[in-house]
């Protein structure tokens, strides 16, 4: 079931998911957009591979959102899920269809030593 989350574009997505779940996904899916909302210093410190910095507390955060695609499904993760949760929540208002929020944040990914980048 979960197989289907990111190759159903046209249906609605709006799950969380665990890191290990998440993971295996991310490496059988069609690339999904790894959004990481922390802030730079905290990205800088260690993300997930592939993703991409975009601060909620930023101003620019929604113009920023505006930029991308809604046709794409989107992985969104904070610390422990606060931010992420907030996020997605802008997101799916703005009209995102795929947003998928990682349960428990960095710190579920880390705990479960999955790979991790740091710039």
């Amino acid at each position: 079931m979960l197989a289907n989350l990111y190759s159903c574009q046209s249906q609605a997505t709006n799950k969380s998911i665990g890191p290990v779940a998440l993971n295996q996904q991310i490496k059988t899916s069609t690339n999904p957009v790894i959004l990481d909302v922390r802030t730079a210093e905290e990205f800088k410190d260690g993300h997930l591979p592939n993703a991409i910095n975009m601060d909620y507390y930023e101003d620019d955060f929604k113009t920023e959102m505006a930029k991308l695609s809604m046709g794409n499904t989107y992985v969104v993760y904070c610390e422990t899920g606060g931010r992420s949760a907030s996020a997605a929540k802008v997101m799916r208002k703005a009209g995102f269809q795929n947003v998928v929020e990682l349960d428990g944040g960095f710190s579920a990914w880390v705990d479960a030593k999955l790979p991790t980048v740091k710039d």
